[in-house]
């Protein structure tokens, strides 16, 4: 009998010992098989030298996690207005607190920027998603409070070598655009030749802006990419409305005629669109790439400005202000009722048009969250 056991024993064990090389064998030859589906498209390639790489992928709470901190329900929009007869429409701002009704705060002027006094719901038309929506009032106002304020900005300065003729009046200029400015707006000055160069940090106090601006000290190349990255970094965590305001007579250039950034304008483009900061872009004389600045301010939904000499900036700084809510023009509070009331979070797209003129805005819609019982009880 022992020695029967003992056979026994001996033979579960080869069998055990036999089992195991049998099942090791089908899953190193599962592993090694190709996949059944080829990949549909091969992802996008991100340089080591792209130094937004890291700030593409949202790493926060998911609705399904917990939820953000509650952030306001005014929804920042700035104004990609196109010019049809001298008629110009620019959306200062989007309201969605008493969502679905939405209001809006409007720029409207006639030709050779003469602000627009009548206004009825017959020479209006708003569309969101292309659907038509039905204006439920009109009424003019003074923007003392457009949706989305305070204003957070930056000033950006060319102080390249080739400034030195234009500094003075330049800095006249954006003394007197930081006039407009609001007490509760904040600004922040950064000059750039071979690096931006932070002048004046974020401040609400409109003498240490001007200080800023007047410290400006025009000498070497420009680093023109690299500037506005800097700029929309300290934009990205601001609540509001935002906006970059960029003067510059020349290009991105080391003094070679190469780039001398260490970011791409495709880089700072696509960071600017991300954290919905519009790029206003001013360009002064003959030196400038009208092709960049046009596609940085119509990319962001800003708008660019060429000056041919220095005797235009001022006049061109106080057009920003305008399209910005800080000047002088003609101002309307439209309201509608969405014909869409979900709330899905999707991203809603605008049209104002006025006669010829159009401008859009983008909202995303409330989120409805859906919270387990579990968390509940």
């Amino acid at each position: 009998m022992l020695g029967f056991g003992i056979s026994i024993f001996i033979f579960a064990a080869a069998q055990s010992a036999t089992s195991e090389s049998t099942v090791e064998g089908p899953v190193l030859v599962a592993e090694a098989e190709p996949a059944l589906e080829a990949p549909l498209a091969e992802p996008p390639k991100v340089t080591a030298d792209d130094p937004v790489r890291d700030q593409e992928v949202w790493t926060g709470p998911t609705f399904d996690e917990v939820p953000p901190p509650p952030r306001p329900s005014v929804i920042e929009t700035l104004p990609n207005d196109i010019i049809w007869d001298g008629k110009q429409v620019d959306v200062l701002g989007v309201d969605t607190t008493d969502f679905p009704n939405i209001l809006m705060v409007v720029s409207l002027t006639e030709g050779d920027g003469i602000p627009l006094r009548n206004l009825n719901e017959r020479q209006l038309r708003v569309t969101e998603d292309e659907a038509p929506q039905p204006v439920t009032e009109i009424a003019p106002c003074v923007p003392d409070r457009i949706p989305g304020d305070p204003l957070s900005l930056v000033l950006l300065i060319d102080s390249s070598g080739s400034m030195q003729n234009h500094i003075d009046v330049v800095q006249h200029a954006a003394s007197r655009f930081v006039d407009r400015l609001r007490s509760n707006d904040e600004a922040a000055i950064v000059g750039f030749c071979n690096e931006p160069i932070l002048l004046q940090a974020m401040t609400n106090k409109k003498n240490r802006m001007k200080k800023g601006i007047y410290k400006a000290n025009p000498r070497g190349y420009t680093a023109l990419y690299d500037s506005v990255d800097l700029a929309v970094r300290n934009l990205k965590d601001c609540y509001g409305r935002k906006a970059i305001v960029l003067l510059t007579d020349g290009r991105d250039d080391d003094g070679t005629g190469a780039v001398l950034s260490c970011v791409t304008l495709e880089s700072v483009v696509g960071r600017a669109r991300k954290a919905k900061v519009p790029i206003f872009t001013i360009g002064l004389g003959d030196g400038v790439s009208k092709r960049v600045l046009e596609r940085m301010a119509h990319e962001t939904v800003g708008e660019f400005f060429y000056a041919p000499s220095g005797q235009e900036v001022d006049n061109l700084y106080k057009e920003v202000s305008r399209q910005l809510g800080r000047g002088e023009g003609s101002y309307y509070a439209i309201s509608y009722r969405s014909t869409l009331d979900d709330k899905d979070g999707t991203e809603r797209s605008i049209i104002v048009q006025y006669a010829e003129g159009y401008a859009y805005a983008h909202y995303p819609a409330p989120n409805r969250l859906f919270w387990p019982l579990s968390k509940v009880f």
